[in-house]
């Protein structure tokens, strides 16, 4: 059957059933602090050393002069980013802190969060929470201090310490299993026009 010949209360329908995967969110802000509460990493301006950010694909930072970001994770996917940051405390090459935690916010208002041990390079786990019909989960994170000059403090150009941070985190998207109210409701709309649809039709075959 030609999509052309789908009647369209069914073509409503079958958008609904599948409308569960359609949304996507936007990453607005990350941060990154360190455990004992004196170093932190952020985007966005804040005063702070910049967490700068960078997707695989592009290879290119999202805000090398410490803009905002704005990074769209899409469902069904796993969504990547590389991280930067300037070397601190400087002039060392050891780990400011014994462990970073990891901030994300989206436009949602929602918030991912995790937790890196450098010395075991250990991910502790992430959140997750669920908006349009996904579940969206913080399933790797790390940062660390390597031998390399990526940054500066607050531009994506190397100088400043010449021992900076790299690191990366991972976002997954699955669907969910419970439809979110705004779902069901297209849902039902698209019950009701099949059903309408199929009275007017039952009422033509007996006319005839």
């Amino acid at each position: 059957m030609t999509l052309s010949r789908i009647p369209l209360p069914l073509v409503a329908l079958a958008f609904a059933l599948g409308a569960t995967g359609a949304n996507a969110l936007t990453l607005t802000k990350a941060a990154v602090t360190g455990s004992n509460g004196s170093t932190i990493w952020t985007t966005g301006q804040t005063g702070n050393y910049t967490l700068f950010l960078a997707t695989p694909n592009a290879g290119d930072y999202l805000n090398p002069n410490d803009q905002p970001i704005s990074l769209g994770i899409a469902s069904d996917v796993i969504t990547r980013a590389l991280l930067s940051g300037e070397g601190y405390f400087p002039g060392t090459t050891l780990d400011s802190d014994p462990s970073y935690n990891l901030t994300l916010d989206f436009d949602t208002g929602q918030t991912l969060t995790g937790n890196y041990t450098p010395l075991t390079n250990t991910f502790n786990g992430g959140s997750s929470f669920a908006s349009g019909g996904q579940n969206y989960s913080l399933i790797e994170f790390s940062f660390r201090r390597d031998l390399g000059d990526s940054v500066r403090p607050n531009i994506a150009t190397f100088g400043g310490d010449g021992n900076d941070y790299n690191g990366n985190f991972r976002i997954q998207a699955a669907a969910g299993a419970v439809p979110e109210p705004a779902t069901w409701a297209m849902m039902l709309g698209g019950f009701g026009l099949v059903g309408a649809s199929m009275r007017r039709r039952s009422r033509g075959v007996v006319a005839a």
